[in-house]
């Protein structure tokens, strides 16, 4: 959500959250590859609507709710530094972050030496194991894509 046009924006604090409705058909017979590049395309095209409010969204869409799930990538790699290391001047001390959404699941990626991924849900509408094995698909799936070989270390 941090426009790249904006002035100094890599030195502005502060959140600047922007959550976009995604629609995705995924091609029964296309490389992975292809089709990533196209919907990466097609996201880069859609950021000139960004401006758009949820609410504006959901009532040209007329589908409610508009989304149940959320994919949120953090953009912050605050957990590479160790407790009290400077960069710009600047000193962070026991960072500890408490998240919550309104939308009954949630996954969370974060950059990192390592990539983490972290799923919230409520406990009310999934039960654990239909969410562990939701993130044994999402693993397996990654770890699919990036072939063998080429993997780092991905925490989920």
């Amino acid at each position: 959500g941090r426009p790249a046009e904006l002035a100094d924006v890599e030195r502005t604090v502060g959140l600047f959250l922007n959550t976009l409705p995604v629609r995705a058909a995924v091609p029964e017979r296309q490389a992975i590859g292809e089709w990533l590049r196209g919907l990466q395309q097609q996201e880069a095209e859609a950021r000139q609507h960004e401006y758009a409010s949820l609410t504006d969204i959901q009532g040209w869409s007329g589908i409610t709710p508009l989304f149940e799930s959320v994919v949120v990538f953090e953009n912050y790699p605050v957990g590479d530094r160790q407790d009290g290391e400077r960069e710009a001047g600047l000193r962070l001390k026991r960072i500890r972050a408490w998240e919550r959404t309104n939308y009954p699941l949630t996954l969370v990626v974060a950059p990192g030496a390592r990539l983490r991924l972290r799923m919230s849900y409520q406990e009310e509408r999934f039960a654990d194991a239909a969410i562990e094995q939701l993130l044994d698909q999402l693993e397996r799936a990654l770890l699919g894509l990036a072939g063998p070989g080429s993997v780092g270390d991905v925490d989920i």
